[in-house]
């Protein structure tokens, strides 16, 4: 088993974040693998170079299922909330009772879902 340091990068390891990038790379592929890599790099959430990255470097990717999903129902949640806030200001808070509490439901169901 091998051991290291938290931050300290092993010996032919890149640390993504410490380099500069000043180097273009120019690939070809055939219709297929162009499939095959936009199927990927949508399954995974991140960007085409933060893809190819990633796999350079040999550092995971993390596909969990229903990713998509989740963030769509987190930025309606955080809708809700930023209308909860407007009324809060507004002075009309006994409208947000309820609303939170709906919210906070919802919350702890996505939650349960992304474990």
């Amino acid at each position: 088993m091998r051991v290291r340091k938290k931050g300290i990068a092993q010996e032919g390891e890149m640390r993504i974040a410490e380099r500069s990038r000043k180097h273009n790379i120019g690939l070809r592929v055939n219709d297929r693998e162009w499939k095959l890599i936009q199927r990927k790099v949508r399954l995974s959430g991140l960007t085409l170079r933060e893809f190819f990255l990633r796999c350079v470097c040999g550092k995971d990717i993390i596909v969990k299922p229903g990713g998509r999903e989740v963030v769509v129902e987190l930025k309606r949640l955080g809708n809700n909330l930023n209308q909860l806030t407007y009324l809060a200001n507004a002075g009309r808070i006994y409208d947000c009772a309820q609303e939170l509490q709906h919210i906070y439901a919802e919350v702890r169901e996505v939650r349960r879902a992304w474990q």
